[in-house]
């Protein structure tokens, strides 16, 4: 279980699907599948700190069950590639967005083979990232 950012955000991926928040409330924060239509939920503590390792006691409840759909492999690994091309840009703004892209593809092969979104898809997130430093 671990936070991948999204889009400004954090889904959450739990056993190889993706969560989104839906709710807070109580010290809770309530998670559904992001597959359309299953209706699979999880019941975590609210964590304020989504850039820190997910405490094990976090997980309260597992809600339904997920629908038969097989888990988005590849969305998870799109996901984590841009992580952590957005974590070069974090540490030196002055990288250019397709200079952290190649380092990155150069850094870890065997991820970047695995990853079907194109820099030309994804630099207007990037660029966003980026104006944030």
């Amino acid at each position: 279980m671990r936070f991948l950012k999204s889009n400004g955000g954090y889904i959450l991926e739990h056993d190889g699907h993706l969560f989104s928040i839906r709710n807070t409330r109580d010290g809770r924060a309530y998670y559904q599948c992001r597959q359309k239509p299953c209706k699979a939920s999880l019941v975590l503590t609210e964590i304020f700190d989504k850039d820190a390792p997910i405490p094990a006691n976090a997980l309260i409840r597992i809600g339904k069950a997920h629908d038969v759909h097989p888990p988005p492999i590849t969305d998870i690994s799109n996901l984590a590639f841009l992580e952590k091309v957005q974590n070069r840009i974090m540490l030196n703004p002055a990288l250019k967005p397709r200079t952290a892209w190649d380092d990155e593809k150069l850094a870890d092969p065997v991820t970047f083979a695995s990853v079907t979104t194109t820099f030309d898809h994804s630099v207007s997130s990037l660029l966003k990232y980026q104006r944030e430093f």
